[in-house]
């Protein structure tokens, strides 16, 4: 009867070891995520091409002239705000 309840203890004492043990490994986890999670807002320069309607004026097959609408795209210089992850 008490080699039943011993190893009923040990079995016990076990399962509460591999909880204990198990429970730091999952908080660490969580751990190095909140850390990844903090950010930083930093200004960058970017080069966007941007449409831009322009008129100008084209000649047909008889040489007259003609108002044209054309679409040009310029490389444009713009800052953005971006944020990033940060490491400490």
């Amino acid at each position: 009867m008490n080699s039943g309840i011993t190893s009923l203890r040990r079995g016990t004492l076990a399962l509460l070891f591999a909880c204990a043990v198990a429970a730091p490994v999952t908080a660490r986890a969580d751990h190095f995520q909140h850390e990844w999670s903090a950010t930083k807002i930093v200004t960058v320069t970017e080069f966007v091409r941007r449409p831009v309607q322009v008129t100008v004026i084209r000649y047909d097959h008889c040489g007259r002239p003609r108002k044209v609408t054309v679409t040009e795209y310029r490389t444009v210089e713009v800052t953005v705000t971006k944020r990033i992850p940060v490491r400490y």
